[in-house]
């Protein structure tokens, strides 16, 4: 049999992420503060799981939440802030620009910061800040509020910042950035015991979503398993017939209740035009109560549908409509492929029913000087080479 790469299988794991409608990127126009020029810094300290740390007083101070900051530790950050000229950066960013063979990467604290404005029919509405990746302790303020701390520099995360924005005058984003070594965040490991670097900075895209208070919740957000936001499966798959279900998970921000719609579009997908020909459409009713959440499953069958494979990776677009009456409050295009996958213990792997003989590499995502902090474009240069 033929044998396949990896990455054309991965890529097809992932070919159902969401394309949201109301997303804007704002990777420009940030400044930046490194605290510390050195090369290499020591480990947090107080932090781990040992012995000491349980009784060190900065521990205790921060009433026991273990990756929280001492508030002297934050005065004495900000005022050498306050003191030093910050940098005009824009984003994917690092932190410092590494030599081209990396023994020993930087490692510290850093600080960004950005003045982002709305437009005033924005306000009031729902509006969230997306992180895509921040290495690797991640802390937000926003008008000088803290909002959130995030630990793991490989998953994104989402600050909701509704109510907090002004529209007369510019907004404050602060993102203080720690990469030291930490045994409370994976791998958990120093650094010079492994293998591979994991590099500092926003090195991945932020982005501003806006919602309508009656909207589609974002996946991250509503934190369930096999749940939040738009999840698509395939019950049944053959070359016949596929059987497409979609559960949808919709958040009425509004005090009263709401009987709402939720459109299902399948359109065919090709890299020319995007959208094209019309499969099947489908609609139901939801009643969400006011300030809660609730599901819609929905199915419909294809006939005669172009499998997912990696030799023949065919597309569908998934556009799905949340209408309060004929508003159309919300809406997001999911690229998805039908397919269907298995691990078994005679065949191995099978994809639609075939067995498939899988190879792989073991690729990084770290380019010399710049660390993790790379495009898009090149990101995808490396899954056409691999």
């Amino acid at each position: 049999m033929k044998k396949k790469p990896i990455a054309a299988i991965i890529s097809g794991l992932f070919i159902a992420l969401s394309l949201h409608a109301q997303n804007t990127r704002i990777n420009a126009g940030w400044e930046f503060q490194r605290l510390n020029e050195k090369q290499r810094q020591v480990e947090i300290k107080n932090q781990g799981s040992d012995w000491s740390s349980q009784f060190n007083i900065q521990h205790v101070e921060a009433q026991n939440k273990a990756l929280a900051i001492h508030p002297d530790t934050l005065r004495m950050e900000f005022g050498q802030l306050s003191s030093a000229a910050w940098e005009r950066v824009g984003l994917p960013h690092t932190p410092f620009v590494e030599p081209l063979v990396v023994l020993q990467q930087w490692q510290g604290v850093c600080y960004y910061r950005k003045q982002l404005n709305i437009h005033k029919k924005d306000r009031d509405k729902q509006l969230w800040l997306e992180f895509e990746g921040a290495m690797h302790l991640a802390d937000v303020w926003v008008n000088g509020k803290h909002l959130m701390q995030h630990s793991g520099g490989y998953t994104p995360f989402i600050v909701d910042v509704t109510g907090m924005l002004h529209a007369d005058r510019a907004n404050e984003i602060l993102v203080r950035l720690d990469n030291r070594n930490n045994p409370l965040i994976p791998p958990g490991k120093p650094l010079e015991t492994l293998d591979f670097c994991y590099y500092g900075g926003l090195y991945r895209d932020v982005n501003l979503i806006v919602n309508e208070p009656v909207h589609i919740t974002h996946p991250i957000m509503a934190d369930e398993v096999a749940g939040g936001g738009i999840f698509v499966t395939y019950p049944k798959v053959s070359e016949q017939e596929a059987e497409v279900n979609v559960k949808t998970q919709v958040a009425n921000k509004t005090a009263g209740r709401k009987n709402i719609t939720i459109r299902h579009t399948l359109y065919e997908w090709s890299k020319e035009k995007g959208r094209n020909k019309k499969v099947v459409s489908v609609e139901g009713r939801l009643v969400v109560a006011g300030g809660a959440t609730a599901y819609s499953v929905q199915q419909f069958k294809v006939a005669s549908p172009k499998l997912w494979f990696p030799d023949f990776p065919a597309l569908y677009v998934l556009r799905t409509e949340v209408l309060d009456g004929k508003k159309v409050t919300d809406r997001e295009d999911t690229r998805i492929g039908i397919r269907r996958i298995e691990m078994t213990r005679g065949k191995g792997f099978v994809i639609n029913g075939k067995p498939l003989k899988l190879e792989g590499s073991n690729r990084h995502q770290e380019y010399p000087y710049v660390g993790n902090a790379i495009s898009d474009q090149a990101q995808y240069r490396d899954m056409y080479q691999i």
